[in-house]
């Protein structure tokens, strides 16, 4: 057996050498992450005559650091002083273990709190809560609470521990007599095999899946990472991502941005952005509400489906306190209430937000965009332990702008509107089974008037889209022995897309594409189309020792085109140390074209077939003790995508800015014969000391087109990416934190002129693209910081902020604009950049019924 283990440790370390580091046991003992109890019978093996009771030394006692001492008399008194304990000389040579000698500290207050799993917000019963280094701990009750008595004042450490989750600590909070102060501590899950306990008649607790790829952020790190307010662009930190300085959309492993999906509260949000006329800068989902952003970007299970991308799963703050919140920043204004009653069997969210930007400053001399959104939550529970929970999401967008320059015209009026709502009810078939309804409506729609422009070439636009979706689905969990659970479901998509769309364009300028076929310039398209989605699908995941394997299938129906498809699945996850955890998976995905994606600017008329893409990937993670210095965990993976049938699609080359892309010479059709995409990514966490965290995430990746043969890089390939941030915590009530972005310049397409004759019998020059994403922009890094003061108040807290985008005004290219000398043939690229520092500033007033909780 220790052959076998060890052949198995020999083959890790030689295909991941810059992963795994050699532990140093077999030359010496390390105590570091040994339970206490452990390592006083190892110093009792020493020869020390130790005497312990299980009273003092308790199980999930750990030890953080390493002795410095190779003496094991001095070994055991710098371990026992961690635990505010001592070792006592006894007759005969014997060392008792006793608690150390009393502080002198007056002991006068208390402290409450509560603990609760990060993702679904759900209590945690039996979780171990330790103040500072003291001996005496506290059990958090049924409902996640404890009640810390006898805490000196002044500022602490409260440490969380249990099984299943990732260990919590939060640092400096402050105590004082005569003020009740309030903890939430909020705990992640382990990742891949540790147990954790599924709480029956909570709706969405199995969105997340332990086997899957994921990368979450709590809500914590929602508030304090630099991110202008926006959970999808704390995401974009993620390995293997790829986004726009100025779009919160999201390209996972080289795919396209509509290939992720965006998933509140356990809904798909069609239509997530919030200022689509500025490349979707925002989601219509604030920070400030949310419990917890993760992005699920390799080995989903069966149960999703029509998107081969990845999932951005977001999650909902809920609370049993009375809480009310008011932001204010130069983005947006927001207000929030939560709440509880019948005994907390009820409970409610209500937010209302309104952007600012209008205000704040003009996007231009002649603009002014605003948006806003208003979201809502109630949840009932039975004592029966069903639920229902119903949520509506409402949104929208306008945009008015217009501009007289010399008699000459420019008008530009957009409209947006987004309406959800849903219900889930979930509910108990016994104490292994539950069982999970879903229904929703949602409505989205679009009203884009275009421009004129008299001095050059007319074009005109007129843009109007109603989309209407109805949407039920079922799923049963079932668990038929311990190690086993089994999931099946079905669900049913009503799409009905209405589209009135005209456009006229007289191009002045025009770049001929040799890889591609002439645009069709004029369009007129108003047409209605109805479609349906059916799917059912299953999943079966059992757990045998250290190892975990889940197979899965799924089976989907579509009306629009008429198509039918098997999509099998399977993931395995082996652990193969306390600290070391294999995964692999594969799967088969398909992803529709939607009615409401035809894109009829670009003159698309029918649906394409659905794509056709097998993944499949393998990787391990490392968690070092949580006494190692610098390095607390690694995770390296390897991942291959390929795309059998992709979709055609129309793109532009020069311009990543624009209002009106199918009216710009740069708009090109490509129609690839097959994709692929590849890569490493590989994510580092650790901690300088306990105020300064940080966290490395690197990717080596490459994302083509095969298109005649020839294999061509898509539009976002970035063969190197990296993000550093660190967090620092001083003074207990500040911190900064900092965000270094680089990635390889994004692929472009060079542009020369050649000498033309007309049917006229006129020569003159025309603009020609050279070979399709042959050349690259240049290099992209970017610094981003944020500033967070808070103050504590006797019944909530106040958080100011101050953040600086691009804080070192790095002037980024993002594209080209074109210009030709008609006389001379020349042709002048220009470059266009993302913007420059953009300073936001602003404060969250947090009043709570219990006080505010530290994060």
């Amino acid at each position: 057996m220790r052959k076998g283990k060890l052949l198995t440790r020999i083959a890790f370390e030689i295909t991941f050498c810059l992963f795994i580091v050699a532990d140093s046991a077999a030359a010496q003992r390390s105590f570091t992450g040994m339970e206490l109890s452990e390592a006083l019978l190892a110093l009792k093996a020493d020869g020390i005559a130790i005497v312990f009771t299980s009273e003092l030394v308790r199980p999930g006692m750990r030890i953080e650091r390493e002795p410095e001492s190779r003496d094991p008399r001095t070994q055991l008194d710098e371990i026992l002083e961690a635990f505010n304990l001592r070792a006592q000389e006894g007759a005969g040579g014997i060392v008792v273990v006793v608690p150390a000698r009393a502080s002198s500290s007056v002991k006068c207050c208390s402290v409450t709190g509560r603990v609760r799993d990060r993702e679904t917000l759900a209590p945690i019963a039996g979780a171990i809560v330790r103040v500072d280094d003291a001996v005496v701990t506290f059990l958090t009750d049924e409902s996640g609470r404890f009640n810390a008595a006898n805490i000196s004042a002044g500022r602490h450490s409260f440490h969380v521990t249990t099984r299943g989750f990732v260990d919590e600590a939060v640092h400096g909070v402050g105590v004082v007599p005569g003020i009740e102060r309030h903890l939430e501590l909020l705990l992640s899950p382990a990742p891949f095999l540790n147990e954790r306990i599924e709480v029956f008649g909570t709706p969405g607790t199995s969105s997340l899946e332990p086997l899957a790829t994921t990368w979450s952020s709590g809500h914590d790190e929602l508030e304090r990472v630099p991110q202008l307010g926006d959970p999808l662009r704390g995401l974009a930190l993620a390995p293997g991502t790829a986004a726009g300085d100025l779009s919160a959309r999201l390209s996972v492993r080289g795919g396209r941005p509509n290939e992720t999906s965006v998933v509140l509260d356990g809904q798909e949000i069609y239509d997530p952005w919030h200022l689509k006329d500025y490349e979707s800068a925002l989601t219509i989902i604030p920070s400030l509400g949310l419990a917890s952003a993760t992005l699920l970007s390799g080995g989903l299970s069966s149960a999703h489906g029509d998107r081969m991308g990845g999932v951005v799963d977001l999650r909902t703050r809920g609370s049993s306190d009375p809480t009310a919140r008011l932001s204010v920043s130069t983005l947006d204004a927001l207000a929030q209430s939560t709440g509880a009653f019948a005994s907390e069997r009820g409970s409610w969210l209500v937010s209302a937000r309104r952007g600012l930007v209008d205000v704040a400053s003009e996007v231009s001399a002649n603009e002014r965009p605003t948006f806003w959104d208003v979201f809502g939550r109630l949840d009932l529970r039975s004592t029966s332990g069903s639920s229902l929970r119903a949520h509506v999401l409402v949104a929208g967008d306008d945009v008015d702008y217009s501009v007289v320059f010399e008699g000459d015209s420019e008008r530009l009026l957009t409209s947006y509107a987004s309406d959800y709502f849903w219900l889930t009810h979930a509910m108990s078939l016994g104490l292994v089974e539950q069982l999970e309804t879903n229904a929703s409506w949602s409505r989205t729609s679009r009203d884009r008037n275009g421009s004129e422009n008299q001095a050059e070439n007319v074009f005109e636009v007129h843009d109007k889209r109603d989309l209407d979706i109805l949407e039920a689905s079922q799923s049963i969990t079932w668990q038929p022995g311990h190690g086993q659970t089994i999931r099946l479901g079905w669900e049913f998509r009503d799409f009905d897309a209405d589209f009135d769309y005209m456009n006229e364009i007289e191009p002045d300028l025009v770049i001929e594409a040799p890889f591609a076929p002439r645009r069709q310039l004029t369009t007129n398209y108003a047409e209605e189309l109805h479609g349906r989605q059916a799917a059912g699908w299953i999943s079966d995941r059992i757990t045998i020792g250290d190892v975990a394997a889940e197979l899965g299938l799924r089976y989907d129906d579509h009306s629009l085109p008429e198509e039918s498809f098997w999509s099998p699945r399977t993931a395995l996850a082996w652990q193969v140390a306390p600290q070391l955890a294999l995964i692999a998976n594969w799967g088969v995905y398909r992803q529709s074209q939607r009615p409401y994606e035809l894109q009829v600017e670009d003159g698309e008329t029918a649906l394409a077939l659905a794509e056709r893409s097998e993944q499949w990937s393998v990787g391990l993670e490392r968690q070092f003790a949580s006494g190692r210095p610098l390095l607390d965990s690694l995770h390296i993976e390897y991942f291959h995508r390929r795309i059998d049938n992709p979709r055609s699609r129309y793109e532009s080359l020069l311009e990543p800015i624009n209002r009106f892309h199918e009216v710009e010479p740069d708009r090109v059709f490509i129609d690839p014969d097959e994709s692929r995409a590849e890569g490493i990514e590989l994510v580092a966490r650790g901690k300088l000391d306990a105020a300064l965290g940080w966290q490395l995430a690197y990717t080596w990746s490459e994302s083509s087109d095969m298109i005649d043969g020839t294999e061509v890089p898509r539009s976002l390939d970035q063969p190197n990416a990296a993000t550093l941030t660190a967090d620092w915590s001083f003074r207990s009530d500040w911190s900064l934190d900092i965000v270094w972005s680089y990635h390889t310049g994004w692929p472009t397409t060079p542009v020369t002129s050649h000498l033309e004759t007309d049917p006229e019998g006129d020569e003159g020059f025309v603009l020609e693209f050279g070979a399709l994403n042959s050349e690259r922009l240049p290099d992209y890094h970017r610094m981003d910081l944020r500033l967070n003061r808070s103050w504590q108040l006797a019944a909530g807290e106040i958080r100011a902020f101050v953040e600086l985008r691009n804080a070192w005004n790095r002037q980024n290219v993002a594209g080209y604009d074109v210009s030709l000398d008609e006389e001379s043939g020349e042709v002048t690229l220009t470059p266009e950049y993302w913007p420059g520092i953009v300073p936001v500033i602003g404060f969250v007033w947090e009043f709570c019924g219990r006080g505010c909780g530290v994060r």
